[in-house]
């Protein structure tokens, strides 16, 4: 019983971090997917205000996105360039619509915007370092979800100036001894 009241309202995007996700009525299988498309108009744009020295293309991110997708998911789709989305399709763009800010009010490139419909998905960046974050994203979620994505629509834009992580490598040789000492 239990897991049955668990599940039935269960039907958000799962991400990390997760996304603020606006959910319509229905979902999306991504079996129907037929093609991944970039945006001809900004195929050959760059992030040029990230830390990254020689930044890819939207095509490249497409690229790599590609490889990733049938790497983790088994999807093999063809990559194709217009400049509209083709139906059943996962298609690159780039926008500023939305006036990209992170938690401090400052412009942000590493944002973008995921909408998952009856068509297929859009992933529409500030950059296409953007557009790469909601691939991770898109994968991310297809992972946990089991292929089928419910349909809505998310703005994401990192909390502060960098997204990552940090790691303290001091802690990896540390830990073990100080379990060791008070054991």
């Amino acid at each position: 019983m239990f897991w049955g009241q668990l599940t039935a309202g269960y039907s958000r995007l799962v991400t990390i971090p997760t996304i603020p996700f606006t959910e319509t009525s229905d979902t999306y299988s991504l079996a129907r997917l037929t093609s991944i498309v970039v945006d001809a108009r900004y195929a050959n744009a760059v992030d040029n205000d990230g830390a990254t020295q020689i930044p890819p293309t939207l095509q490249q991110f497409a690229e790599t996105f590609q490889n990733d997708l049938q790497s983790t998911l088994g999807i093999d789709i063809p990559l194709t360039s217009s400049m509209t989305a083709a139906p059943n399709s996962i298609f690159f763009t780039l926008t500023n619509e939305t006036g990209f800010h992170d938690a401090a009010g400052r412009n942000t490139s590493e944002a973008y915007t995921l909408t998952i419909n009856e068509d297929g998905v859009e992933i529409a960046g500030a950059s296409p370092l953007g557009a790469w974050w909601g691939s991770r994203s898109l994968i991310q979620a297809a992972v946990v979800s089991g292929h089928t994505l419910p349909q809505g629509s998310a703005v994401d834009a990192p909390g502060w100036t960098t997204r990552g992580i940090m790691v303290c490598a001091s802690l990896a040789e540390l830990l073990p001894r100080v379990v060791t000492y008070f054991n």
